[in-house]
């Protein structure tokens, strides 16, 4: 494992005060390269690592609020750098079952009745106090005091501007998602009180 600033061995034994004993690769990562480091001290840790610009600090981030701020098993980030993750190894079964179901329904309704933040302070507004991504793509937030309007001008027409720029939809479209962004309102209503979601949930 090497990075811009240093072997990523070497920056993980500064900050965890542990070497590298072994790695193995896995799945997932999505714009980094995702491993299962061994340490001398006995822990585990997943290693993600990227170019620069990555932006896994964000994620660190995003980490970061949820464990601070929900019951979500969120593993705890150790090293939250823009081409350096580093974070605990949650063990797990591979799969979900019944119970593990509906243990992950519960604790993420329970997300939802938790406000959002800026600077600490809960907020009766839609967004969050700093900007996230998913995957690899940014998702400016900021605030609104509509959640449809949030969501047509901060997703929705965001990110058709985004496949745009990318060559990947054309300007017909793009006018398309702003139509459909100004019938928000009348279509799904506002979302009240505003809550936390999780927008990139998924088993993998």
């Amino acid at each position: 494992m090497s990075g811009a600033a240093g072997s990523i061995e070497d920056r993980i034994q500064a900050s965890l005060g542990a070497s590298v004993e072994r790695s193995e690769r896995l799945s997932g990562g999505c714009v980094a390269d995702v491993r299962l480091a061994s340490l001398a001290d006995g822990r585990r840790v997943v290693v993600k690592a990227g170019e620069p610009g990555s932006k896994l600090d964000v994620e660190g981030r995003m980490l970061g609020y949820l464990a601070e701020h929900s019951s979500l098993p969120v593993p705890e980030v150790f090293v939250g750098d823009d081409d350096l993750l580093v974070m605990a190894y949650i063990e797990h079964g591979g799969g979900l079952g019944r119970e593990g179901e509906r243990h992950a329904a519960e604790i993420l309704a329970a997300l939802h009745d938790i406000k959002p933040t800026d600077a600490g302070e809960a907020q009766d507004a839609y967004g969050l106090g700093f900007d996230t991504l998913i995957g690899g793509l940014p998702q400016p937030n900021g605030w609104d005091d509509s959640w449809a309007s949030f969501f047509g001008k901060r997703r929705l027409i965001e990110m058709a501007e985004q496949a745009a720029r990318a060559g990947q939809a054309d300007a017909k479209l793009v006018a398309r998602v702003e139509s459909l962004s100004g019938e928000l309102d009348g279509l799904i209503g506002d979302a009240s009180p505003p809550g936390l979601i999780h927008g990139d949930v998924w088993s993998g």
